[in-house]
């Protein structure tokens, strides 16, 4: 006859699933809320020769295990979600970065599997499945020499060489590409660059002077101070949100210093 998978929930929450021949109507507990599942997963009625019944005492228990697959953003596992695997059979996982990624990690039962880490492309097999587990992947962006991410050099058109493209300064802004991803600024633009716009003094609230500079999102600023360039540089803030301003306070009433952004 059909073989059916038959999910219950128990008062602690956790899922079991069944297998069994046939069901045929008794007077056993009222499964009304169960939900039957064939072999490949599909979900299926739970109906009989009168109609869909509300009572069934299922033969033959046996446990089904269910591997429940994973993958974060930037890249896919195939088959994904809850995998049904007849108990002793075994399954297998692909798991594909997207363009301009790898592989970060690919978690099973919570472990490590290291033979994954930093490649494009990767099978995870399950043998002798017995339990339930889980796999997991996540994904980490392909970094050139000096950190800029490839995705987003590929943006601006340069999609190889990423070594040499972000360390050129193909729109003459004296910044090279690498320092326009810092900080946020387009390098195909020699307009967009990072600067400071405007140096004011305020009197009020308070005695201060007042810097402003292009901010973008995902973004922190420190402000250095010297009264005496030849000699050093002291540290003002540090940690600052992308706001794009800030006051001096401590040396508001100085006649000379200078800032560095």
């Amino acid at each position: 006859g059909s073989v059916y998978y038959v999910e219950y929930r128990t008062r602690s929450g956790r899922d079991y699933r069944l297998r069994g021949a046939s069901p045929c109507v008794d007077s056993g507990a009222d499964l009304s809320n169960w939900t039957v599942r064939d072999l490949p997963g599909r979900v299926r009625p739970l109906e009989g020769p009168g109609g869909p019944p509300t009572r069934y005492d299922i033969g033959a228990y046996e446990f089904a295990p269910f591997i429940t697959a994973s993958a974060g953003a930037h890249g896919t596992i195939v088959p994904a979600g809850e995998i049904p695997i007849d108990i002793g059979g075994s399954t297998s996982f692909v798991v594909t970065a997207n363009t301009y990624y790898h592989i970060g990690s690919l978690l099973t039962n919570g472990a490590d599997d290291a033979a994954a880490g930093d490649l494009v492309v990767y099978t995870s097999v399950w043998n002798n499945v017995r339990y339930e587990g889980t796999v997991a992947a996540s994904f980490a962006e392909n970094l050139a020499a000096l950190g800029t991410p490839e995705w987003w050099l590929a943006q601006y058109g340069w999609t190889n060489n990423f070594d040499y493209w972000e360390t050129n300064d193909t729109d003459s802004d004296l910044f090279q590409a690498w320092q326009e991803q810092i900080a946020g600024t387009d390098p195909t633009n020699e307009n967009s660059f990072f600067q400071c716009l405007d140096i004011s003094e305020t009197n009020f609230p308070v005695i201060g002077k007042v810097l402003r500079w292009d901010a973008v999102t995902a973004r922190r600023y420190s402000i250095d101070g010297s009264t005496n360039l030849p000699e050093s540089w002291f540290e003002l803030a540090t940690n600052l949100p992308p706001t794009g301003v800030w006051t001096d306070t401590v040396h508001g009433g100085d006649g000379m210093i200078n800032y560095r952004l």
